[in-house]
């Protein structure tokens, strides 16, 4: 099976690579924590996972994480139920920490 991205999936990973060219590299050696939070434009029914690989392909293009692979940890959120559209702008938040400074919250 061969996958191929959409011209819009295409166009939106080439918005994600120019958004993060001027982040720098989050050396590690044990790996990184990266949280996901999607603001969706609107109330339609989508998979959560749908733009995780787009991001983590981004962040290893624009040269933020040395590899893909070197994510040992990752949860997603998708909190607009709890908001009205009128208050968010679209977008993914993403905040990536190392392994070496993550410290576990419980």
């Amino acid at each position: 099976m061969r996958l191929i991205k959409s011209p819009k999936m295409r166009r939106w990973c080439e918005e994600c690579d120019e958004i993060l060219a001027s982040e720098t590299l989050l050396e590690t050696e044990k790996g990184y924590r990266v949280s996901l939070r999607i603001w969706w434009p609107d109330r339609r029914r989508r998979d959560i996972d749908g733009p995780v690989k787009g991001v983590f392909d981004s962040l290893v293009r624009a040269g933020i994480l040395s590899d893909d692979s070197m994510i040992k940890q990752f949860d997603v959120e998708t909190p607009v139920s709890s908001y009205s559209l009128d208050d968010i702008e679209p977008g993914i938040d993403i905040e990536i920490t190392t392994i070496e400074t993550w410290e576990c919250p419980f």
